[in-house]
């Protein structure tokens, strides 16, 4: 019964953590892919159309909102358009060109980013070069063991105003890391965090071997994170 219960915790981390990657891929992705669009080209009706800066804003807030796109395009979802994005300017003065300035910003940039669908989801698919054969591991062997010292919990504030709940020490191939729990985390979200950031290639066999661990550690030091 444990060890169905373990199994069932481990495969709920590995589906965290397989999102929690391809969450930050395609992030890394649209951003790259961005860098290629030059908002103010897409506005440049509207960047020096007084009153300014309102409208160049207005323009620039439904780029934004268009470029969104690339998310949706990279998680593998339909292109759609969202009715009524630009309706808080629909009574700015003055109208209606206010209200123009962000439609043609947010169309403009879904425009550009739909145009580029291929790109983002072959950018998404994209499988990072293997390494020489003749220095890949056999299958048989074993994952670089992953142990946590016998190190007191302790929580430390953060200054942008996340708090850490507890920081564990992990040493994984000889290097010393530190793993942190946030406030708000499960054990479960903060070891996919840590394992797609440190053991992006191996994730399944760095949830199996960690998360016992840092359960363990909690419930010894009477650390809760319900």
């Amino acid at each position: 019964i444990f060890r169905t219960m373990f199994m069932k915790t481990v495969i709920v981390a590995l589906v965290f953590i397989w999102q929690y990657a391809a969450a930050q891929n395609c992030q890394s992705i649209c951003e790259d892919i961005g860098k290629t669009i030059s908002t103010r080209s897409l506005c440049h009706k509207y960047v020096k159309m007084l009153p300014a800066p309102k409208v160049k804003n207005a323009c620039f807030d439904g780029a934004k909102a268009g470029a969104k796109l690339c998310m949706t395009l990279c998680n593998g979802e339909p292109a759609r358009q969202e009715a009524g994005i630009c309706n808080r300017y629909r009574n700015e003065q003055p109208k209606p060109t206010v209200l123009k300035a962000c439609e043609t910003g947010y169309n403009s940039a879904f425009r550009e980013y739909r145009s580029k669908e291929n790109e983002i989801r072959s950018a998404r698919d994209a499988k990072p070069e293997e390494a020489d054969s003749s220095e890949e591991p056999s299958e048989d062997t074993p994952p670089e063991p992953i142990e946590i010292p016998a190190v007191e919990l302790k929580e430390a504030p953060v200054a942008s105003g996340t708090t850490i709940i507890a920081t564990l020490p992990v040493a994984i191939n000889n290097e010393d890391l530190e793993m942190q729990i946030l406030e708000g985390q499960s054990s479960v979200e903060a070891v996919a965090a840590f394992c797609a950031t440190h053991m992006a290639d191996n994730l399944e066999a760095c949830a199996e071997q960690l998360l016992p661990h840092v359960e363990r550690k909690l419930e010894e030091k009477g650390v809760s994170l319900d």
